[in-house]
């Protein structure tokens, strides 16, 4: 009987799981193809070197287009460190550089998408400010304190992902718009989401995850408030990585279950920026001053925007996340096949990855 019942349990977890993700997932799926399809476009859209060329010149104007140029863009931390990189090499300035290493895993138009969808207007618009403001004076920081590298820098290490500025094709902005728009709906379908697939499906399953197995106001009553809980939060994030858009609806569950909004926006703004291995490659490229300057900036900028952010939801009142109506909230055609459509493109990337890697140690033999 006792088995019985522990089965019985087992499933109805199971099952509330199953619901929890289908939800998260309709709800974000039709936000995260809008954003991936203009992502697609400012792949196609963006003219060669764009960015590069306006970050030659230290000073406020190259980290301010390091920033602005960065933020747009839908690159992790696993691809923006070859492509900042190519930057340098390329002979942009040390600000201009630091400024788009932050800005660009720290926010995009992917996770602005998923971000509006499972948050709320505020912090659609507060989160890739915020992420600016954090670009711009980590590039002003490593400007002044960072050391030039030395002549016999190594060179970048990987290649550069299918998104940086420098790799659009000039024949790109001679075709059709129909053309364009099919090479836009290409790049985001393939390389792009290829590049996502795993993080979102981690932050996907982890909120309903998340949803199902944390109390009601668990986190309220046993995880610190305030600035304790915003420098803990900060604690877990500079080390940890997760990629903006796998973040937005972790952070969002987190949030529903009693974690404080300006907690979670640090989680938002500190994961994506850092991990271990940026660490180091900054500190190789601007030196132990450059990487204190570059890191505090980081984490003074999560800090003081998961202080804001508190402040305004206990000024304003604002409703919960929309993340909360998922539970409750029955999806229509439209989220539906979107949803359904985002598995299965998640799916066949994760597919053709693993078959890659089954086949490639074969062949080598």
């Amino acid at each position: 009987m006792a088995a019985a019942l522990a089965l019985t349990d087992a499933g109805s977890v199971w099952a509330d799981g199953a619901r929890a993700l289908a939800g998260v997932t309709a709800e974000a799926a039709p936000f995260l193809f809008l954003g991936l399809f203009v992502a697609g476009l400012l792949h196609v859209l963006l003219p060669p070197g764009a960015v590069a060329r306006r970050l030659g010149r230290p000073g406020l104007r190259s980290v301010l287009w390091g920033a602005l140029g960065g933020a747009p863009l839908p690159l992790c931390s696993c691809s923006v460190l070859p492509v900042a990189l190519g930057l340098r090499r390329s002979g942009a300035s040390r600000g201009g550089t630091a400024s788009f290493l932050v800005a660009t895993p720290e926010t995009g138009v992917d996770s602005i998408g998923v971000t509006w969808a499972l948050m709320d207007p505020f912090l659609t618009l507060f989160r890739p400010l915020a992420a600016v403001f954090t670009a711009i004076t980590a590039g002003l920081l490593v400007e002044r304190g960072a050391r030039e590298p030395a002549p016999d820098a190594p060179a970048v290490p990987g290649k550069a992902c299918g998104s940086c500025p420098g790799d659009t094709p000039p024949a790109a902005r001679r075709r059709g718009p129909v053309a364009l728009l099919g090479e836009a709906l290409r790049y985001a379908l393939g390389p792009l989401s290829a590049d996502l697939a795993g993080w979102l499906l981690f932050g996907l399953v982890a909120s309903a995850a998340l949803q199902v197995l944390l109390p009601e106001g668990f986190l309220s009553e046993h995880f610190p408030q305030g600035w304790s809980g915003r420098f803990l939060m900060l604690a877990v994030g500079v080390p940890f990585y997760i990629c903006a858009s796998a973040s937005t609806p972790l952070a969002a569950t987190l949030v529903a279950k009693g974690l404080e909004p300006g907690a979670a926006v640090v989680l938002l703004l500190a994961g994506p920026a850092t991990n271990l291995a940026s660490l180091g490659i900054v500190r190789r490229e601007f030196g132990g001053t450059g990487l204190a300057a570059w890191l505090g900036a980081i984490a003074g900028g999560a800090l003081l925007a998961g202080a804001l952010a508190d402040l305004w939801y206990s000024r304003t009142g604002a409703p919960t996340f929309r993340i909360a109506e998922a539970a409750v909230h029955e999806p229509g055609l439209l989220e539906q096949g979107a949803a359904l459509a985002l598995a299965l493109l998640l799916l066949y990337h994760l597919g053709r990855r693993a078959l890659r890697r089954r086949i490639g140690p074969r062949r080598s033999a």
